[in-house]
């Protein structure tokens, strides 16, 4: 998800309405303002009444539109999804029609990416700007979770210059309001550090930093920081490389039950979102923002590292609550439940053996891919052991839960 900022001109692209509170008009003032968006539209749409007067007042609606760069390279990078905003959301991706698993949702190229052999560069480059202050410094880093990837990448932004890298994280969160006072100064010391190590490393560094205010960079960190993505290797996806920005990727939400998974190509400059489930038209896409082993820890575990990393409140998906807590249970199904379950599953597995028999003997007769007949019983039976299994696994649980209470 990501914000607005106030002041860019109106332009026949994606816009993004924002506004300061629930029905309050946004009148134009100097300096950055708390605002949240409230609306996607169209500029050819609503180029006829932008730039009217609300009311017989001074306000008009081009003060409340603002142009969206991360909204317009979204839309580079897919063909079947499409953003949308909602209260309870915020900005987010939904598919525009049914979409099979294993497809590419989303192709998101990369603002920048940093090695993971630059980050070592920047750490030295701002330890040796920092000078005596180094110790300072260390511990600002350390009080506001900075590492080394995210400060080198923060450098390769600043190297890209300043038009380039607000295109590029201009219109991304920050999570500045949820940062205390003593996290605020520290942040910008460390933003000031940045800034006149670039300055004074040389070269095309000496180029870079001019035009930038510390409020800038400090900005630049921050987004940096609350939406980059580890770049992992092409071959297995399993190895970390870098760190990227990657526009796109930013505007698509958090699940414990994702619908999408990340994988990249050229070198890391691309990251791409395929399909983890099979997709409805309108269906919201997704993709995990922890790792694999924390995407499986404890609802407990799971909520206070998004909490920490990503400032919002999660929600726990109920398909995740209900297998959790069957886990956690630890359900046995009783001797005479586990027989019936047992019987049933074993006749949706003759059902499932039948329908692979029907399509082999389809291939050896030439009759081409699999019937649908044969593939929506095998698909049907594979769903239903599933569903089976799980269902008296919860009713277990359930049942075990209400003897551990006792009577209400």
């Amino acid at each position: 998800m990501h914000e607005a900022r106030h002041g860019q001109p109106l332009s026949s692209e994606l816009l993004l309405l924002v506004g300061a509170g629930e029905g309050t008009p946004v009148l134009p003032a100097s300096g950055e303002q708390q605002r949240r968006p409230i609306g996607v539209v169209l500029a050819d749409e609503a180029s006829s009444v932008a730039a009217k007067p609300a009311a017989g007042s001074r306000w008009c609606f081009s003060d409340a539109v603002e142009s969206d760069p991360a909204g317009r390279d979204f839309a580079r990078s897919t063909d079947c999804c499409t953003l949308r905003w909602t209260p309870a959301k915020g900005r987010h991706a939904t598919a525009t029609r049914e979409i099979s698993r294993g497809r590419v949702l989303l192709r998101a190229s990369a603002a920048a990416v940093a090695s993971t052999a630059a980050s070592g560069a920047a750490t030295a480059l701002l330890a040796e700007s920092s000078g005596r202050d180094g110790a300072a410094a260390s511990a600002d880093a350390q009080r506001v979770g900075l590492d080394a990837s995210t400060l080198a990448l923060s450098l390769e932004l600043l190297r890209s210059g300043r038009e380039a890298a607000e295109e590029a994280a201009g219109s991304l969160l920050t999570h500045r309001e949820h940062l205390s006072a003593a996290e605020a100064e520290a942040w910008e010391r460390t933003a000031q550090r940045l800034r006149s190590a670039a300055a004074s490393s040389g070269g095309s560094g000496c180029s870079c930093a001019s035009g930038w205010s510390d409020e800038a960079v400090l900005r630049l960190l921050l987004a940096v920081h609350a939406n980059a993505h580890p770049v992992l290797d092409d071959a297995t996806a399993s190895r970390t490389v870098g760190l990227g920005l990657f526009p796109a990727a930013c505007l698509l939400n958090h699940s414990c039950a994702p619908t999408g998974v990340l994988s990249f190509e050229a070198g890391g400059k691309v990251l791409v979102v395929r399909a983890l489930v099979d997709l409805r038209r309108g269906q919201e896409v997704t993709y995990s923002y922890l790792d694999e082993p924390h995407l499986f820890a404890p609802w407990r575990q799971r909520r206070a590292l998004l909490r920490a990393a990503h400032r919002y409140e999660p929600s726990q998906p109920r398909s995740r609550e209900e297998s959790e807590a069957a886990a956690l249970c630890r359900s046995r199904l009783p001797a005479a439940a586990l027989g019936e379950l047992e019987a049933e599953v074993r006749a949706l597995c003759s059902e499932a053996a039948a329908a692979a028999e029907e399509a082999e003997e389809a291939a050896a007769r030439g009759d081409g891919p699999l019937a649908p007949s044969a593939e929506e019983r095998l698909g049907s039976a594979c769903e239903a052991v599933h569903s089976l299994l799980e269902g008296r696994l919860l009713q277990a649980a359930r049942a075990r839960r209400l003897r551990l209470r006792g009577p209400v």
